[in-house]
């Protein structure tokens, strides 16, 4: 029933080629572009801390031994500074904890596989990281289907609804940030902003 709407199939299409140019272009396990980095050390490192090494205080003392296990450089002397700052007497991560909770289906998954397949279960391993690269693909196809959604709403026109978000995709940062920075917080802000929108 779904696919004798031509609109359909066309964004059906459209969330397809998602997939290929995602698979297409970016390297599931490189040394130099992992899934989990940047600013995302520290949304994720929550999950590792809390289900992995027993961190409640979260000192995130182990995180510098699963860093170098995993990545070939850091981008600060001492890879902790990824997400530590000084806060009085003691370290604190400086990131908020927000992305670890909707990234943690993805987690516990990535968590089994590593358990299965014999991968190391530190949270940083390959099938933690593409549990991340998973995580941002689907908020950015329900980001995109709520766009939709909103747009059929807002315009009554099914080809405007349908079109304009493969432009928006393919025509701005949201390409980028969709494909690339997997577990920086911009693309998982503009899902929960569109379904805010469309919902209100």
């Amino acid at each position: 029933m779904y696919f004798k709407n031509t609109y359909n199939k066309i964004y059906f299409g459209f969330f397809l080629s998602i997939i290929a140019v995602f698979f297409y272009v970016r390297p599931l396990n490189s040394d130099y572009h992992k899934f989990i980095a940047g600013d995302g050390f520290g949304y994720y490192s929550y999950l590792p801390a809390k289900f992995i090494f027993n961190d409640p205080n979260y000192d995130f003392k182990w995180f510098n031994k699963a860093h170098d296990a995993n990545y070939v450089y850091s981008a600060f002397p001492n890879p902790e500074q990824n997400l530590l700052v000084e806060y009085g007497n003691k370290k604190i991560n400086k990131y908020y904890q927000g992305l670890s909770f909707i990234w943690m289906p993805f987690f516990v998954l990535g968590h089994v596989i590593a358990k299965i397949t014999h991968y190391p279960a530190d949270g940083f391993s390959l099938p933690y990281q593409l549990a991340i690269g998973l995580a941002s693909l689907f908020y950015l196809f329900l980001g995109l289907f709520y766009l939709r959604k909103l747009l059929q709403k807002l315009f009554k026109d099914d080809l405007a609804a349908t079109i304009a978000p493969i432009f928006i995709f393919y025509g701005t940062y949201l390409y980028y940030y969709g494909i690339n920075l997997n577990s920086q917080s911009r693309i998982f802000l503009y899902v929960y902003y569109v379904i805010y929108v469309f919902c209100i």
